[in-house]
């Protein structure tokens, strides 16, 4: 097996003590993704899994910028400006001359939007949802563990200006009919979990297969904001782990 890369303990470690908001009909499912998340045991291909509550855990991250061949093009400049600002250190520690009276301007060429979000998240939705048969033929060779009645967990990292605030409130990919008409053909996922980070304040929010199949889900722009109010449609709790 390939070295772990830890990505769901980092997403736990990076969400610990943030709220979980979520429809109120995913209670129990609330319940079994937080226990899961806490007690989840770091793999590759998949991410990770939870015997104990029978789940496999995938995660993936998307932007609202342009995603190219080699991937986001905002990622692409950040990268590059990076090993630009490294490689100034670097000649600093080895007495290479610098004029330090020259600041650095770095333009970045790449606009967010919406569409581009849209699209990121069903494209790595899609990509990931494909490889579910692997994931637990993986899971069963490396590690002997049957996960032929293992449900599957997708978790959505939004990354950069992945979120948008308008007058409705607080927007949220998995609300959109877009999003849920994509889920549907995948019938696998059974649940998805979105993190997403506006003005500084860390949100998620977990929604289940059944929920947005049930016939008393709210549509589109009905359910989006009220996100902003779960005492009226949704519940909260936090991810706490010691």
């Amino acid at each position: 097996m390939a070295k772990s890369k830890k990505e769901i303990s980092s997403f736990v470690a990076k969400y610990n003590g943030f709220k979980i908001h979520f429809y109120d009909e995913d209670k129990i499912n609330a319940d079994i993704v937080i226990d899961s998340l806490i007690n989840c045991k770091d793999f590759e291909k998949p991410d990770g899994y939870c015997d104990k509550n029978h789940l496999i855990i995938e995660h993936f991250q998307a932007d609202a910028f342009d995603n190219g061949r080699k991937g986001s093009t905002f990622n692409i400049q950040i990268g590059r400006i990076n090993r630009e600002e490294e490689n100034k250190i670097q000649n600093a520690k080895n007495n290479v001359l610098i004029n330090y009276e020259e600041e650095s301007i770095y333009a970045i060429d790449a606009q967010p939007s919406l569409g581009n979000y849209l699209k990121n998240v069903k494209n790595q939705f899609e990509k990931h949802a494909k490889q579910i048969k692997s994931y637990r033929s993986n899971l069963f060779k490396k590690t002997g563990v049957n996960t032929e009645k293992f449900k599957v967990l997708f978790i959505i990292d939004s990354t950069n200006t992945s979120v948008y605030l308008d007058e409705k409130g607080l927007f949220c990919v998995l609300a959109t009919d877009e999003f849920k008409s994509l889920w549907i053909k995948y019938p696998d996922v059974n649940y998805c979990l979105l993190g997403v980070n506006c003005n500084n304040c860390r949100h998620l929010f977990l929604l289940s297969k059944e929920s947005i199949e049930s016939n008393n889900f709210p549509k589109a722009d009905e359910y989006r904001p009220m996100f902003q109010r779960p005492g009226i449609l949704f519940s909260s709790f936090s991810i706490k782990k010691q």
